[in-house]
């Protein structure tokens, strides 16, 4: 019904009493909106007694619109109360069962707290994930650690699609574990307990070595099948797909050139926002890095639209201290750096802006380096 209602603009006669009625020889506009409110009344109270039993259409056949709505809210009130405790009841006791897809468990679940939702009691996105992973098997245990330590966030179909990849490899490699490491053969070397540790160790010659990559006579210990049960690794050479793998972009082997003094080019890029806001509401941070001397000034910001101000407070410090002005600005094509105001203020003060083309963070690779060694402290 409320479809109806919001795609005919009257939604509003459910929502507010019946205003009164105008005093002698009101305004004519005051008239006319007295009027159509009346005439809409009118139509959403029809509709609503069309929409109800017979023994209802009794009792509010002589009510208007709002009082109909309001009468129905409190005699369904307790049915409501009765449906979300069992509605939660199941939500909270559904487990997924041997054999059943995890799609259409994850559906399930997620039919269950949509009626919640409806019902009035709606689940905050990271509660209603925590219930749904709780709810998988033993086998998903290691998608739940790598999920809840990398601090995912997601949308439920989003965790859908994730559980159902997750789902697929899973049937494609058996039972084997994701981490998983070269198995000891133990051929020529006794394995003996070490004191105290309950741990295995190998004698002689063969002292621990942990050099990673792959041996010539083997496949990568990424792939090899077997479970982590021993700290004993061979000298082995460097695995390329593995190297490959973990690269973010196809190696750039460009150079530019040196800028000769400081504040002769400052690199400066924008990140966020981040997953866990800090102290003070700050999701975003903003990096200033002199070309010459690589030193650099980080900024924290609420908004992206701070960009700016900071930008200011940092020419002004840098050469108030070096007794320099700032040659050139390089940034990619944020829209932070492409304001009017960013623009005017880099033509007053005569700094050169470079911006990186389109789809190359490598031509700001100063700055996104910069970036990734801040987060890989933090």
């Amino acid at each position: 019904m409320r479809i109806v209602l919001n795609q005919e603009r009257k939604e509003y006669v459910i929502i507010e009493y019946v205003p009164n009625e105008p005093d002698t020889n009101p305004p004519r506009a005051s008239k006319d909106k007295f009027k159509k409110h009346m005439d809409d009344i009118l139509d959403v109270g029809c509709l609503v007694l069309a929409t109800i039993t017979v023994e209802l259409q009794k009792q509010h056949e002589y009510m208007v619109s709002y009082e109909m709505i309001q009468n129905l809210k409190e005699i369904f009130e307790g049915q409501a109360h009765q449906e979300r405790y069992e509605t939660s009841k199941d939500l909270f006791k559904c487990k997924k069962s041997e054999g059943t897809p995890v799609g259409a468990h994850d559906i399930k679940m997620m039919g269950y707290i949509q009626t919640l939702e409806k019902l009035g009691l709606a689940l905050i996105n990271e509660l209603a994930i925590d219930v749904i992973l709780q709810s998988l098997q033993d086998n998903f245990n290691q998608f739940v650690l790598n999920f809840n330590m990398n601090e995912i966030n997601k949308t439920l179909p989003q965790l859908l699609g994730m559980l159902r990849t997750a789902e697929g490899n899973m049937k494609k490699g058996g039972s084997k574990s994701i981490i998983m490491v070269r198995e000891t053969k133990g051929k020529g070397k006794k394995m003996e307990k070490s004191k105290g540790i309950g741990k295995t160790k190998p004698k002689g010659k063969d002292a621990l070595k942990s050099k990673g990559g792959i041996s010539k006579e083997e496949k990568c210990f990424h792939s090899r099948g077997t479970y982590l049960n021993s700290f004993v690794f061979e000298q082995i050479d460097v695995c390329e797909s593995c190297l490959l793998g973990k690269m973010t972009k196809a190696p750039f082997n460009g150079k530019s050139e040196r800028a000769s003094d400081l504040l002769g080019l400052i690199h400066s890029d924008v990140f966020g926002p981040m997953n866990t806001q800090a102290r003070g509401g700050y999701q975003y941070f903003i990096t200033f890095t002199d070309d010459f001397s690589r030193y650099g000034y980080i900024y924290l910001m609420r908004h992206k639209s701070e960009a700016l101000g900071r930008f200011k407070e940092f020419k002004n410090e840098v050469q108030n201290q070096n007794g320099k002005s700032i040659k050139a600005l390089r940034s990619d094509r944020g829209g932070e750096y492409l304001s009017q105001d960013f623009d005017e203020l880099l033509k007053e003060c005569e700094i050169i802006s470079q911006l990186t083309p389109p789809g190359t963070p490598q031509w700001n690779g100063v700055s996104e380096r910069r970036n990734r060694t801040l987060l890989d402290m933090v």
